[in-house]
């Protein structure tokens, strides 16, 4: 019969093992994890364009002005297809909502290895508008 110490120490070993599996969801800044999952989110005063370019030959796999309000996760499969030399990596992504935490990466598309693309973000030049709600006009206060 197991005694108070070993179910104990069972429950520990298992919340221990258990943390490793731990999903942080999409969030601006990554994961804080080695998955190659990356949240780009823009507002009003950070409007975001982001490029992967292929460095070895210049090229614009994908560019994507990230609309106000809406973020964009890409996600990097480094050992996709290890027959093709020139692309062996696939890369998810999708542009969803901000604040959004999870959902599946609906397009995809090959890409070269980590050591041969790169992910430039930028800043669109002119800030964009927040959109504006409604507000009541103002009363004079009677003294």
């Amino acid at each position: 019969m197991p005694t108070r110490r070993t179910i104990a120490s069972l429950m520990v070993a298992a919340m221990v093992v258990s943390a490793g599996c731990w999903y942080p969801g999409y969030s601006p800044g990554g994961s804080m994890a080695s998955r190659d999952l990356y949240t780009y989110e823009s507002t009003p005063n950070f409007p975001q364009n982001v490029t992967v370019v292929d460095w070895t030959t210049g090229e614009k796999l994908l560019h994507v002005e990230v609309p106000v309000g809406q973020q964009l996760v890409v996600r990097f499969y480094d050992d996709y297809n290890a027959k093709n030399a020139a692309r062996p990596a696939l890369m998810r992504w999708k542009l969803m909502p901000a604040g959004t935490r999870y959902g599946e990466l609906d397009n995809s598309m090959p890409v070269p290895g980590p050591n041969q693309r790169r992910l430039d973000v930028s800043l669109r030049e002119n800030a964009e508008a927040v959109p504006k709600s409604p507000v009541p006009p103002a009363e004079p206060v009677a003294r």
